[in-house]
């Protein structure tokens, strides 16, 4: 399992894996009133989720109730996507791993980069 060993206590938490993405809402990039938490690959039935304002998560540590304990057998630590109130934020510009573009493109049903030539 993707389990840490944090002296005698297994760390599950998804706050880390590269398939989890944020997208903000609000009126525009200057006015985001919320940010929403997502798993691309829909496997934390906890998520969607408004992200908490004192979420704190590093790689030992995870006090948000709805991702501490909920790592899956996909779990991939990685760069993660957030996702403006604009839409002028491309995942290929948040991270160049392409299994995470290409998941949170279908997953937020935005177009894939194209492939150049």
């Amino acid at each position: 399992m993707n389990a840490k060993d944090t002296g005698g206590s297994a760390f599950r938490s998804c706050a880390k894996c590269k398939f989890l993405y944020r997208q903000e809402h609000g009126y525009s990039n200057y006015t985001v009133e919320e940010t929403e938490v997502l798993c691309a690959k829909d496997r934390n039935p906890n998520l969607p989720a408004r992200e908490p304002w004192a979420w704190k998560h590093t790689d030992t540590d995870d006090n948000w109730p709805l991702t501490n304990q909920s790592a899956c057998e996909l779990f991939a630590a990685g760069e993660q996507v957030l996702l403006d109130v604009d839409g002028e934020t491309h995942p290929a510009e948040c991270t160049d791993d392409t299994e995470t573009i290409a998941a949170v493109c279908e997953h937020a049903g935005i177009a894939a980069p194209k492939e150049e030539s």
